[in-house]
């Protein structure tokens, strides 16, 4: 609403990326594209770790990094470059 009221049309003059693709995001005008995390994985993640934790406790910190794929959904609140 705020760029409609200065004139800034999305996404002829600006493109517009959103986050964790809320359900809304495909129901604005324009409808917005986003990036998807893989929450159901990212919670089974947390939990094996926890379980992990809980059961190894006398065996330090069970630190990890875990990389997870993402998702890019595109809609039409990005311009394609040219």
């Amino acid at each position: 609403a705020l760029l409609r009221s200065l004139t800034v049309r999305v996404p002829d003059d600006v493109s517009l990326i959103g986050f964790d693709d809320p359900s809304s995001a495909a129901h604005l005008n324009p409808p917005l594209s986003t990036v998807r995390q893989p929450l159901y994985e990212m919670g089974q993640r947390a939990m094996e770790l926890l379980l992990e934790i809980l059961t190894h406790c006398d065996q330090g910190e069970a630190q990890q990094t875990i990389y997870l794929p993402t998702e890019l959904v595109i809609r039409d609140s990005c311009a394609r470059l040219e």
